[in-house]
């Protein structure tokens, strides 16, 4: 009995091939790729998508003869689509369009803003960084409380628990033709003591708030978040996170919305 492609049809009528699940000698692979694509045409499929780790890089060129293009790639591994229909455009969706950035907004009891200066900001330029809200990239699959959290702890030192969002920015053409979006939290401190990390940080201090607002080098978006923070301060209502039951009911999604701080 000869060995067969192994792949699967998806949701909207493509077809997923993972080539970690295949049998198939190489040459082998891709004359039954090219038999089945013409069979798949046939059958009115739509989109191909083929994911191919690195030990499978020895095929690249013979997808791309085929008709494929690359679609993303992560460490360790590349997927490739291929849109079949001849009448109608592509609807294979792009790859992700937008980084989460997320800052931490931890003020104390003195009215204190913990703040940061970053070791290696100000290099290209020959300045002194600017003092700025510790934060970072969010994880794939961190919620943005956790991600706050998170880099509250490893640039500062200091344990602090997530509140709500104050607001966010949302900026393009940011990094690899990539939309990203910025959240400000607001987090209460669990400890005080700082322990920068000696890696990324210059320096860490608690800043009075009001000095803060008031330096000249602090971006507009930070005199915002500022703004915003004496304003949830004042009417106890921020962006609060809610749990909310999925579609099919088997899990649940977190959903963001004013409410009661």
């Amino acid at each position: 009995m000869s060995e067969t492609l192994n792949f699967r049809i998806d949701r909207w009528n493509g077809v997923i091939i993972d080539m970690s699940k295949q049998s198939l000698k190489n040459q082998v692979f891709v004359d039954k790729l090219k038999e089945s694509i013409a069979q798949w045409t046939t059958e009115g499929k739509r989109g191909l998508w083929v994911t191919a780790k690195t030990e499978h890089s020895a095929l690249i060129p013979s997808l791309i003869e085929l008709g494929f293009d690359f679609h993303h790639a992560q460490p360790g591994y590349l997927c490739l689509t291929k849109w079949l229909p001849v009448d109608i455009p592509s609807h294979i969706p792009g790859y992700a369009s937008h980084y989460v950035g997320v800052a931490g907004f931890v003020v104390n009891s003195n009215n204190e803003l913990l703040v940061i200066r970053e070791k290696y900001q100000g290099l290209k330029n020959n300045t002194i960084a600017v003092w700025k809200l510790p934060g970072g990239l969010a994880d794939a699959g961190e919620e943005i409380g956790a991600t706050a959290v998170r880099e509250v702890k490893e640039e500062t030192g200091v344990e602090s628990e997530y509140i709500c969002i104050i607001a966010f920015r949302h900026m393009h053409n940011f990094r690899h033709g990539c939309s990203d979006l910025y959240y400000a939290c607001l987090m209460k401190p669990l400890s005080s003591e700082i322990n920068a990390c000696p890696q990324e940080i210059e320096e860490c201090k608690w800043m009075d708030i009001e000095e803060y607002s008031q330096l000249n080098d602090i971006s507009e978006v930070n005199k915002f978040f500022v703004q915003r923070y004496k304003e949830i301060i004042s009417t106890n209502t921020g962006i609060t996170l809610s749990k909310v039951l999925s579609f099919d009911k088997q899990a649940t999604h977190s959903v963001y919305g004013i409410g009661k701080v």
